[in-house]
């Protein structure tokens, strides 16, 4: 299969150039190392190597040591305080069945009052619809009262 058709394949040769450059400069280190150092110098390096293995080691075992530790605590507390885990799931589950419950009751009385509010402000609005009617008739009567008083002045 040709690795430029398919991207899994070009990937993978990407990967292998990469790991293969990486060999080659990790062998060619070694050799100018062997070359140019000194038996005391390789010593050292060696010595060096192996103190970083063990330090590995031991954090590899103390933090497996705290992963059990921390496991079998926490296995304790639970074993300890099982009773109250079953009774806060009994607490919640009535919680959460009580909330389905009322859950629709709360959202049927929300829309009573949102429709409450919607009527009311429909009826205020005719109100001062027929508030401005009045005015305007009160109006057009003052004025003609005026203009008859206006014209009665004027014989």
């Amino acid at each position: 299969m040709d690795p430029a058709s398919d991207p899994i394949e070009a990937q993978k040769q990407k990967l292998m150039q990469k790991a293969g450059a990486a060999m080659a400069k990790k062998a060619l280190g070694d050799a100018v190392d062997a070359l140019t150092l000194t038996p005391e110098e390789r010593a050292k390096r060696e010595k060096e190597a192996e103190a970083q293995k063990r330090k590995r080691l031991v954090m590899v075992v103390l933090g497996g040591l705290a992963l059990v530790v921390g496991v079998v605590v926490v296995m304790r507390l639970m074993a300890a305080l099982w009773l109250y885990a079953i009774g806060f799931a009994v607490v919640a589950g009535i919680g959460g069945a009580g909330y389905l419950l009322l859950k629709p009751k709360i959202a049927a009385i929300g829309a009573d009052r949102r429709l409450r509010a919607a009527e009311k402000e429909a009826e205020n609005q005719k109100l001062a619809e027929a508030k401005a009617i009045e005015d305007k008739k009160s109006q057009a009567a003052q004025k003609l009262d005026d203009d008859l008083a206006r014209l009665k002045q004027q014989l």
